[in-house]
């Protein structure tokens, strides 16, 4: 998880951002089991559904190892075919801070009219085409879709499905880099989260639960 919210640069927009690497996704799923009552076969279902749709891989749970589309031994980053990020954002500005004033012992607002004190309420409406990935070389790559607005400004918070497909193109965004940025665009400031590789590469490690 990453997030800007101590980052003074971009003090209205706050974004927090959880990449949905296999480990995230089993979590997520082993948290629902319990909750639904899932029997482990359940489990082992919908934790195989959700990787192959969020992040085009496959657990082998004989091996307990990922597989990739190709059927090939996860290695690296590089064989993922898609990636998914939940994101929230919040509007640090809003509620409007109106200051108030004391006269004959009450407070009143020192105007009755908001748009003598605005607030910064930006529109979301072409969000989807803000928010985009980059890697060290400065390579980009748009989201293929982006899920879960709800409004056409940013007041209150909104939670966001982001999923990046890496077919788009011949190079693969996670090849000869060591980070990935998740950057937004077209707020008061851009927003640039930083996640290095070793977090978001596919982990090797059990995610079954024994």
């Amino acid at each position: 998880m990453r997030n800007n919210l101590f980052d003074q640069q971009s003090p209205n927009i706050k974004v927090i951002a959880t990449p949905y690497t296999p480990t995230v996704i089993a979590a997520i799923n082993r948290m629902r089991q319990t909750k639904e009552h899932w029997s482990d076969a359940e489990a082992e279902h919908q934790i195989d559904t959700s990787l192959a749709l969020q992040a085009g891989l496959y657990f082998d749970w004989k091996t307990n190892l990922l597989v990739d589309s190709r059927g090939y031994y996860v290695r690296s980053s590089s064989q993922l075919d898609r990636f998914q990020f939940l994101l929230t954002l919040r509007n640090n500005s809003w509620p409007c801070a109106i200051p108030v004033v004391i006269a004959g012992g009450r407070m009143a607002p020192l105007t009755k009219v908001l748009s003598d004190w605005p607030c910064y309420i930006p529109g979301i409406t072409d969000l989807d085409q803000r928010i985009f990935l980059e890697n060290d070389r400065g390579v980009i790559l748009k989201p293929e879709h982006v899920w879960g607005r709800k409004h056409d400004v940013l007041t209150i918070e909104e939670t966001l499905i982001v999923l990046f497909d890496f077919k788009q193109g011949s190079v693969h965004l996670f090849e000869g880099t060591k980070n990935a940025y998740l950057v937004i665009t077209g707020f008061d400031a851009p927003i640039r989260l930083a996640f290095p590789l070793p977090v978001i590469n596919p982990s090797l490690k059990q995610i079954a639960v024994e």
